[in-house]
């Protein structure tokens, strides 16, 4: 892989990898390594499959789920409440985590281009086969996993970004900012909106940023996070706050929305 595609990766799953010739292997085919030597994607693949499953069950956890006081005829306990019971979150983790949705992933994001393949494996486009696609998207976390040394709020960022696409496909329009955002950004450019994380400082300069407010909550402190979004077709970069990566850029997601609204740009996502 050349340097440009490394940071290109890097930014699009907003990892930064202490060893890039892991996400180099993780893009590297068993059909290469064969005819040259090295070491194939194929066991990233596998650690990737479980990290993503795990990772996925967090997500749908978070989504649908809170641990609040129940009442019981004699007392008041706390319990974990799910707004979908086993077989909803069942199906919902299948979806997410099938062949289609991770293939559409890759695409969304345009890395199959990118493989490292033998000669027989490009005249037969294995590229663009859905299982080459799905076996990328695991073997991707599955490098991820072992550069972070399985440091799960890294793994879990980088799932959360790779699975963009697909996690806001059941969620209500008028209140998903986030997918809003990624619908406007795919149909006005043809790529995923930018999201970048920095911790929060108070000596950061805003200028020539649309600054958000959303982030702030009045007598809780400073914010832990900043995120900065770009997009297709907008020079804009718009900035907002949050106490977590998935708080921040949910927030900066309805910053930008609400520009466009402002500016009667909206039409495009409708």
């Amino acid at each position: 892989m050349t340097t440009e595609e490394i940071v290109f990766v890097q930014d699009s799953i907003d990892y930064a990898f202490k060893n890039p010739e892991l996400l180099e292997q993780a893009f590297t085919r068993s059909s290469y390594t064969r005819e040259h030597g090295g070491e194939s994607n194929e066991v990233l693949e596998f650690i990737g499959d479980k990290a993503l499953d795990f990772v996925v069950v967090k997500l749908l956890s978070d989504q649908y789920g809170q641990v609040r006081e129940v009442s019981t005829k004699r007392k008041h306990l706390m319990r974990y409440v799910s707004e979908c019971d086993e077989g909803e979150l069942t199906k919902r983790k299948a979806e997410l985590v099938q062949k289609k949705s991770l293939s559409y992933c890759i695409d969304i994001l345009d890395f199959s281009d990118m493989l490292i393949m033998s000669k027989s494996d490009n005249d037969a486009d294995v590229a663009n086969n859905a299982s080459t696609k799905e076996d990328l998207f695991e073997a991707i976390v599955g490098a991820v996993v072992i550069d972070s040394d399985w440091n799960f709020q890294a793994i879990e960022n980088v799932v959360d970004h790779m699975l963009q696409p697909v996690l806001h496909l059941d969620v209500e329009v008028e209140t998903d900012y986030i997918g809003q955002i990624q619908k406007w950004s795919l149909k006005k450019g043809g790529y995923l909106p930018q999201y970048h994380f920095a911790p929060y400082s108070e000596g950061v300069m805003y200028g020539g940023y649309n600054v958000g407010s959303h982030g702030w909550n009045s007598g809780f402190g400073f914010p832990k996070f900043m995120c900065y979004l770009s997009m297709a077709g907008l020079k804009n970069v718009f900035v907002d706050f949050g106490n977590s990566h998935r708080e921040a850029r949910k927030n900066v997601a309805q910053t930008a929305y609400e520009a466009l609204k402002r500016e009667n740009m909206l039409l495009s996502i409708k």
